[in-house]
This record gives structure tokens, sequence and C-alpha cells, in this order.
């Protein structure tokens, strides 16, 4: 029990949700949940546009997103104020989002994980999830590793799959890491392209 509350403790401080609420599998859900989405928002969209636009690209995409987790939430106080930071923080995420699928869908397949089941999933139940971005990842994750994420009230994806448990959590922690070198990766072979052949355009 005390294990379990501590788990509470820390999940709150990275989901949104009333985690006091959460048996355990709905508790790992939500860490899965977060893990797929920090990768596109905390990882791939900065690298993405530091490698389309260099420092002032990925620094106008960490500005968009903190203020959009500090200010852009619905409703009073902070929908007029946040409105802003949310609409500039989804249109730049839009393409990483799709991009994250391609990216865990090729980490999937090294782990031998279920690849297939990523794209698949990705691309029938992305827009299960209320954002129009955090779907694509979420569902990748839950294709790849075969469960079922939840948010009670909200959405499920993969429905029909296994409720998470520990095991798939230490996967989604692989998962993720697999991602995050593939994504370094295909970012440096960008760089290094643009640094080579753009100039000879300009």
């Amino acid at each position: 029990m005390g294990d379990l509350n501590n788990a509470r403790i820390l999940t709150q401080q990275i989901v949104r949700r009333n985690v006091w609420e959460l048996d355990t599998a709905h508790l790992i859900s939500a860490v899965i949940e977060s893990l797929a989405e920090s990768f596109v928002d905390g990882l791939l969209s900065p690298l993405f546009y530091f490698a389309l636009l260099g420092l002032p690209g990925a620094l106008l995409q960490r500005l968009s997103n903190t203020m959009d987790s500090m200010v852009g939430y619905r409703g009073w106080p902070y929908e007029n104020v946040g409105w802003f930071s949310a609409k500039v923080d989804t249109i730049l995420n839009y393409i990483p989002a799709r991009l994250s699928s391609i990216i865990i869908l090729i980490a999937s397949g090294l782990m031998g994980l279920n690849w297939r089941g990523s794209i698949m999933v990705a691309l029938h139940e992305h827009n299960n999830v209320k954002s129009i971005n955090s779907g694509w990842p979420m569902s990748s994750f839950a294709g790849a590793l075969g469960i079922m994420l939840e948010k009670v009230g909200a959405y499920r994806i993969n429905d029909g799959m296994p409720s998470p448990d520990m095991t798939r959590l230490g996967l989604a922690l692989k998962l993720f890491d697999a991602s995050v070198i593939i994504a370094l990766i295909f970012t440096s072979i960008f760089l290094i392209f643009r640094v080579l052949f753009i100039p000879l355009f300009i």
C-alpha cells in the first residue's frame, strides 16, 4: 500500500488527472501515456525544429510548450490567457506527433515488439484522444506493447487488450529509450545533410 501511495505521489507530478482515484493498472496507464506524449513534446519536437531552424526553432517550441503546460487549460482562470500558447503548441507539434509513430514503429521492430500493431493502432485510434497530436504516440505505444491505455471517462486506446502491468511499464521505458536514440540519429543525419548541401543553394 505504501508503494502504491508513493507511486501516486510521483505520478501526480506528471499528469493532470486525479491519481488518488486510480487503481494500479490505470496508474501505470497514466505513466505510459505521459511517457509517450513527452516523447513528442519534450524531445522529438524540439529536435525537429532544431534540425529545421536551428536554436531559435527549438527555443520557440520549448517556450510554447512550457507556456501551454502552465496556462493552456480550459476554463477559468486560464482559458482567456492560455488559448494562444495552446494553439501555437498544437501547430508546432502537428508534424512531430505524426513522425513519432514512424520512429516508434522502427523502435518497436528493433526491440521485437509488435511493430505492425504499433502503426495499425496509431492509424485507426489516434483520434480516440481529444488532442489531435497526443493520440499518435500514445496509440503507437499501446499497439507496440499490446495493451489498452485508458483515461477513465475520457478515452480508451486499443480497447480489448490487457491493461498494462509493471512488465509492460518496463518495456515502455525501453521503447522510449530506443525511440530517443532513433530520433537523435535521424536528427544528426538531417543536420549533416543541411550543413553540407543547403549552403550550395543559397
